[in-house]
């Protein structure tokens, strides 16, 4: 299994002069294990949802994961378990990970996650 990537690694695949969400991400500059805790214990979670809860860009890192399949880690203040739970409401709801709600929808279907 490979680790996921690194924000400054996802960062090389756009322009130096693009805008980016995780330039404004709340995480930035952290130690990237606080987003990756070794269990689903909800406890080992607690600082990087805590640090996700403040974060303006919250909903841009939960909708990047679920497009591209993040297989581990915090993303967008939800768990590997709850960002597939919610993944299987928006599939049921005829949404894909290509095709997904806009982030209003996406902020109240992931609060039920």
């Amino acid at each position: 299994m490979t680790a996921s990537p690194t924000f400054d690694e996802l960062a090389k695949y756009r322009s130096v002069d693009e805008p980016d969400w995780r330039d404004l991400a709340e995480c930035r500059g952290l130690d990237d294990a606080i987003f990756f805790p070794f269990s689903e214990d909800p406890l080992a979670s607690k600082p990087a949802k805590r640090v996700c809860q403040v974060c303006p860009v919250q909903y841009h890192c939960l909708a990047f994961a679920l497009e591209s399949g993040q297989p581990s880690g915090i993303w967008g203040g939800l768990s590997t378990g709850e960002r597939r739970k919610l993944l299987l409401r928006l599939l049921k709801h005829g949404w894909s990970r290509s095709r997904l709600p806009g982030l209003p929808l996406l902020s109240r279907l992931r609060q039920d996650a």
